[in-house]
């Protein structure tokens, strides 16, 4: 979240728009919130608890996991129009892009160690 809030400064201060701030922030958002849930379903729900010891449940609960967060970005997306004001989807673009390539880029580094 915080490469999304340092990319949506970034993109308020070279263009001078809160929109393109806020665009850029919503599309970091529609990355990290999504993934911060399918996290928490996964290690801390009941649910999880329950599957801990079965390897078809703990799989199944990954799955289901892993579709709530593809349905809840999608749906982030879908309203983006209606929620940030003077929406410009080339910001939004951006910061979602900026946010999953951070993940790859965490990824890259803890397999050098």
């Amino acid at each position: 979240m915080l490469v999304g809030l340092v990319a949506g400064a970034l993109g308020w201060l070279l263009t001078r728009s809160e929109s393109v701030g806020y665009s850029v922030l919503y599309g970091a958002a529609s990355v990290v919130i999504p993934t911060a849930l399918m996290a928490w379903g996964v290690t801390s729900s009941a649910m999880s608890r329950r599957a801990s010891g079965h390897v078809i449940s703990a799989f199944m609960s990954f799955v289901l996991w892993e579709g709530v967060k593809l349905l809840l970005a999608v749906a982030m997306l879908w309203s983006a129009p209606r929620i940030v004001p003077d929406l410009n989807w080339l910001a939004l673009l951006a910061g979602l892009v900026v946010v999953l390539k951070v993940y790859w880029f965490g990824f890259w580094i803890q397999t050098r160690r």
